[in-house]
């Protein structure tokens, strides 16, 4: 039971969608490798939940103990490979999120709100909800929806310069939509997304009716950083 897996997958010409994705990792020919793709851009929305899924995969410790063993040493038979194999493919799996939202672009769109819900879920990894974060920034170029999802994320995260800060905000053509986050988040007390907002309302933000008074009330920040 231990090598079955709990939920159907959606497959492709025999294969399950996370077999086409090891093969992203381990296709010994540029043949196989294009199978891989091709694969996974037919299996297209259905493909959406499992990414999800497999993104937020933290192995416990037993596993991650097995994990670096069986990294270590390579399996000497054809039993000990089925264990590496079953023990690794989580892993693999979520290496490879990020290059499969890729290769989906717009139909990877249905998994705008569960990116949302990773983004704002402190029980994540903080490199998985900065994955999230930029995964909904690239869904923008082709869904709207993600733009909203951003600036709720913006509005409610604990690690607010992942997402205020000015490198983010400026790969918008129209940045407009964070403004009323960036003014708000200037009266943040802990952390650093003060600091995050005030940067960015002042580079990019061209409305100085509404950012410039925002700016001159945070000078009377008790920080003296902030001020």
């Amino acid at each position: 039971f231990l090598l079955r897996d709990s939920n159907p997958e959606p497959t492709y010409a025999g294969k399950s969608l996370s077999e086409w994705v090891v093969q992203l990792s381990h296709a010994g020919m540029e043949s196989d490798w294009r199978k891989a793709r091709e694969a996974i851009r037919a299996i297209g929305t259905n493909a959406v939940p499992f990414l999800i899924e497999w993104m937020t995969y933290e192995p416990g410790t037993f596993r991650q103990r097995l994990i670096t063993y069986v990294q270590r040493f390579p399996a000497p038979n054809a039993s000990k490979e089925t264990i590496r194999a079953w023990l690794l493919k989580p892993v693999i799996r979520r290496s490879q999120v990020q290059y499969v939202f890729q290769l989906l672009k717009e139909d990877a769109a249905p998994a705008i709100p569960g990116l949302q819900e990773v983004a704002l879920d402190n029980r994540n990894r903080f490199q998985t909800q900065e994955l999230a974060i930029f995964l909904l920034s690239r869904l923008a170029r082709y869904d709207i929806k993600a733009i909203a999802a951003l600036t709720n994320v913006a509005a409610a995260t604990t690690s607010p310069a992942l997402i205020l800060r000015p490198d983010f905000i400026a790969q918008f053509r129209d940045p407009t939509p964070f403004t009323p986050i960036l003014i708000e988040r200037l009266k943040d007390k802990t952390g650093n997304g003060a600091y995050a907002s005030a940067a960015t309302l002042g580079q990019l933000i061209p409305d100085p009716e509404e950012v410039i008074p925002a700016l001159v009330e945070a000078t009377g920040s008790n920080d003296p950083g902030h001020r």
